[in-house]
């Protein structure tokens, strides 16, 4: 039996429209080691497992099905890429949603090959091209320069190395800790576990794409529901805050700023102008552009901004 180098770990739940491009990327990689791609469906109600069963079918020996009866998100959003990795097999993991899928034949290779050279580093990341479910380009997703990330620095930016262009070491997420599994989302907390483990390499390629607003997506989810971005918004706070208790506070101060700037975007977002011109938030609030406090005001009063929104639209 060939040793198995990376699990690809893909979990799915209703993308019937897009599933098949997520593997079609996956089976395309080009490498001098084996891999093994597990797919999680979280009983899906659309015809994503009749998709899944037939490329098992025709890669028996390549893809991995776990199929749900029940969905499992409800019950607990993060046991399933816990069950995901507990069945993995390789010494990397690399991750990608059904929405999603990967760009670059030479993706896993380019990762493997820098990972077996430096030991110390815990986490692969690389740009990721935004596109819509057309295909169609929407924005880039580069948060970094090519080359190291530290903790210092993934705390320090305002963006993120996205899911689907992380590769890791599996002996680094045998444990995961309690605020892992506390968490509503998944990505945030397995990120700041990984990089307490070591650095991450930032490759400044563009190797995969990441689909917003697709169908049954988290972003779709909770984009018009205010309910559900208050609770991610507290959530991602709470697993800040116990990551910073889980360190030892070692990187206090920079998590402080993090969530005094996180939550000035919260409170913008919600168009809270009162809230986000505290003296707290004033850092944040002076490097807006005049343009962005105009809109600020303009929201802050319902019936000048539909009035704004009319007359922008006829022009």
């Amino acid at each position: 039996m060939c040793d198995i180098k990376v699990s690809v770990c893909c979990i799915t739940y209703n993308q019937e429209k897009y599933i098949e491009q997520a593997i079609n990327s996956f089976l395309s990689q080009k490498t001098n080691f084996d891999f093994e791609i597990i797919i999680h469906d979280d009983a899906s109600t659309d015809g994503t497992i009749n998709i899944l069963k037939k490329y098992k079918k025709k890669y028996s020996d390549k893809i991995i099905l776990m199929l749900e009866k029940e969905n499992q998100y409800s019950k607990c959003a993060n046991s399933v890429l816990v069950k995901v990795l507990d069945k993995a097999k390789g010494k990397y993991i690399a991750l990608c949603d059904g929405d999603d899928f990967w760009c670059d034949d030479n993706k896993l290779q380019k990762q493997v090959d820098y990972m077996d050279l430096h030991k110390k580093i815990s986490l692969c990341s690389h740009n990721t091209e935004i596109i819509n479910e057309n295909n169609e380009k929407i924005d880039l997703i580069n948060s970094y320069l090519e080359g190291i990330v530290t903790i210092e620095n993934f705390l320090s930016n305002n963006s993120s190395m996205h899911t689907s262009s992380m590769l890791f070491r599996k002996k680094d997420v045998l444990k995961l800790p309690n605020y892992y599994y506390e968490a509503t989302v998944g990505d945030l907390p397995l990120k700041l576990h990984l990089l307490s483990k070591g650095n991450c390499y930032h490759f400044n390629n563009v190797m995969s794409c990441y689909r917003t607003n697709a169908i049954n997506s988290w972003s779709v989810a909770q984009k018009n529901n205010d309910i559900v971005k208050q609770k991610n918004f507290e959530m991602e706070i709470q697993i800040y805050n116990s990551f910073n208790k889980e360190t030892k506070y070692l990187y206090d101060n920079l998590i402080k700023n993090k969530i005094l700037y996180r939550s000035f975007c919260y409170f913008k977002d919600k168009n809270d102008l009162n809230e986000i011109k505290k003296e707290k938030y004033a850092k944040y609030y002076k490097k807006l552009s005049l343009n962005e406090k105009i809109k600020l005001q303009l929201k802050n009063s319902k019936v000048i901004y539909k009035l704004y929104l009319k007359i922008k639209k006829q022009k």
